[in-house]
């Protein structure tokens, strides 16, 4: 196991859920100041959504926190399967979050002009640590086949981009997908996974424990330079460590 990876393990997702929600009270006080965070997608973060809403609604000081996303579909924001959609009906008009502080991927226009446009964004807003934009926090999620953001197994070459943002294709319906790089991430002050689930259980083992067949997997690379990497696991994904 990497000294660096922090494993988290819970009973339940509920559990694991309002657990983040309480590391991130302590990251966003009053007094710290403006807080970029990333919100990942998928299904998962509901659960997370709906605690900080809730629970953490009074807790944590949301007038400084603007937020972003890790990845997008490339549909309109009112589509179901935006990310933006679901953040926006779990979590951003519960907490009634100005929109100077929401920044969307914006699905509805051609992938390779929002990659940009989204990476000259975060460029424009955000802090610099050797010319690459740091995030203080990065939500993410983990699918069972080890991808992360949009990042696939079967385009390992983004990992080596360059730039903030790619455009990426979801392999099994050949969907255009924004995604953040492993650069941009990378270079986050804290990175959070939030990964629940029986079906992630063998990849969790082989990430955490560095078989050979992480290798293979998006998340195993995520791996913060100047930062912290926490896994929030519940106890079927933890199943096998």
């Amino acid at each position: 196991m990497l000294q660096s990876r922090e494993i988290k393990k819970h009973n339940t997702a509920q559990a694991a859920a309002e657990a983040i929600a309480a590391y991130m009270e302590k990251l966003i006080s009053s007094d710290i100041g403006r807080f970029d965070i990333a919100l990942s997608g998928g299904n998962s973060p509901k659960i997370l959504f709906d605690v900080l809403a809730g629970n953490f609604a009074g807790k944590i000081f949301w007038d400084n926190v603007h937020f972003w996303w890790s990845d997008e579909r490339c549909v309109p924001p009112e589509d179901n399967e935006s990310n933006y959609k679901m953040a926006k009906e779990h979590l951003l008009d519960p907490l009634i979050i100005a929109t100077t502080h929401i920044h969307r991927i914006k699905g509805e226009i051609s992938p390779e002009d929002s990659s940009k446009e989204y990476s000259d964004e975060i460029k424009t807003n955000l802090k610099k640590r050797g010319g690459i934009p740091v995030f203080d926090l990065i939500l993410l999620g983990m699918g069972p086949d080890g991808h992360t953001a949009s990042l696939f197994p079967d385009q390992l070459n983004l990992l080596k981009s360059e730039k903030c943002c790619e455009v990426s294709t979801f392999p099994s319906t050949g969907q255009k997908r924004v995604t953040f790089t492993a650069k941009l991430i990378n270079n986050a002050e804290q990175v959070i996974f939030f990964v629940p689930g029986f079906s992630k259980q063998q990849r969790i083992k082989e990430i955490v424990l560095g078989e050979n067949q992480a290798l293979k997997l998006p998340a195993y690379y995520i791996r913060p330079q100047h930062g912290r990497l926490l896994f929030f696991l519940d106890e079927d994904s933890a199943g096998l460590i």
